[in-house]
């Protein structure tokens, strides 16, 4: 048998994957920290391949690397013999029985810091040698991970911005509006039974001023929904990304804020909020779920994983 040269005009799938990599970071060391390989390797690797095929991939300017046409030809086959490969791979983990594999998962923060000390235990010892890789990152990032086959499951709570990716329902969350502890608001508190907060109708939160997240946050659309259904523009509010910020903010009494009733547990504030329910007609819920690309088969450690979760959750 016959070695291949350096020369040769050989490509490995590893090498196709550095390149895609580093035209999605557009930096040589971003895209090696997020290879877990050392920035004068992939340099090196990317110049014998541009010296292979004797032109250049990438240019340099102010704003990083970015392709050149045939760096633009190159990352689009990359990509495509890459799926291929993992679509292969994904055969085989099928026909070996789950005896090896991998499952990458994208989720955001929060809910990831929920569900995978629940899940990933349960799943790492049935089958101990499937590799987990996990991404994190908001809402829009994991369904743009999704599409791009970056990720093969996305853990993420509904409703979905592209239409393209199908999810599997998990379980239902309800809401609270999170209010500052001796509120005005509290003459408009009633019980229920079963609930170990009060109901308030949001309809009495009409001239509050609000805590709430950006437009792009799922929590934002709950929150938009509800105040929707309760007839409220809002005039007044501060906005933030975190929701342990927001309940913090609405504890001392800077406006009104929503958050998933099991979030609470997550977080410490230093000075206690009030928790209100709100009734079914407001909307006061989201849905958790696996969600996948439809045009991809789900892959034997997907289809567990979300077996998995489904009885345990």
């Amino acid at each position: 048998m016959v070695l291949p040269k350096e020369t040769d005009r050989g490509m490995t799938l590893k090498e196709l994957q550095y390149i895609v990599t580093i035209a999605e970071e557009k930096s040589i060391s971003r895209a090696s920290a997020r290879l877990y390989v050392s920035q004068p390797y992939l340099s090196q690797c990317l110049m014998r391949i541009e010296r292979q095929h004797d032109m250049p991939l990438f240019r340099r300017t102010q704003h990083g690397l970015v392709l050149t046409f045939a760096g633009e030809q190159y990352v689009e086959t990359a990509r495509k013999i890459v799926k291929l490969y993992n679509d292969f791979e994904t055969g085989l983990c099928e026909i070996s029985n789950m005896r090896k594999g991998r499952l990458t998962i994208g989720t955001t923060i929060h809910l990831g810091s929920m569900v995978f000390s629940t899940i990933l235990p349960i799943f790492r010892e049935l089958y101990p040698n499937i590799e987990l890789r996990l991404e994190e990152g908001p809402s829009q990032k994991i369904e743009e991970y999704i599409i791009a086959s970056k990720v093969d499951i996305g853990l993420l709570h509904c409703p979905l911005k592209d239409s393209a990716i199908s999810y599997i329902p998990i379980r239902e969350n309800n809401f609270v509006a999170v209010l500052h502890k001796d509120s005005h608001l509290e003459e408009f508190f009633y019980k229920k039974e079963e609930s170990p907060y009060p109901f308030i109708d949001p309809k009495h939160f009409s001239g509050e001023k609000f805590v709430l997240a950006y437009p792009y946050q799922r929590v934002r659309q709950i929150a938009d929904q509800i105040l929707a259904a309760a007839g409220i523009q809002p005039l007044s509010c501060l906005n933030t990304s975190s929701v342990q910020t927001a309940m913090c903010l609405s504890a001392v009494g800077l406006g009104v804020s929503f958050m998933p009733e099991n979030y609470i547990s997550l977080f410490n504030c230093p000075v206690e909020p009030q928790f209100c329910r709100m009734e079914e007609e407001f909307g006061a819920k989201w849905t958790m779920a696996v969600a996948y690309d439809s045009k991809d088969m789900l892959s034997g450690p997907a289809k567990e994983f979300i077996r998995i979760m489904k009885e345990n959750m």
